[in-house]
């Protein structure tokens, strides 16, 4: 309904220089701690024929296998001209739901 705001494209270019290097300290601060392991391993599993069933997508249903990135599957914008890998687990679990996230972060920055 309305323009978006006339700074809104610097921003976002700010933020993506922004995100770039603050991304390796969340990765660090997480994917390397053991309490964050203890507690994220093997808890909340969601199987991949639930995660279809539930109609799980993006990370969260990468991370129990279900291939399921439109991007990928069906290119819009410049997306079939665009190379990146779709990140997927089959564990299912939160620490994998978390590493499809961060890992997807990482592949589009």
């Amino acid at each position: 309904m309305y323009d978006i705001h006339p700074n809104f494209q610097q921003r976002v270019k700010d933020f993506i220089k922004y995100f770039r290097k603050i991304l390796p300290e969340y990765d660090q601060l997480l994917t390397g701690n053991v309490i964050f392991h203890e507690r994220s391993k093997g808890i909340g599993k969601l199987s991949l024929e639930d995660a279809i069933s539930y109609g799980i997508t993006g990370p969260s249903g990468r991370a129990s296998g279900f291939s399921c990135d439109v991007r990928k599957h069906e290119p819009y914008s410049a997306y079939d001209r665009i190379k990146f890998k779709e990140i997927l687990f089959t564990e299912g679990d939160t620490y994998h739901r978390y590493v499809a996230r961060i890992s997807s972060c990482e592949e589009s920055s």
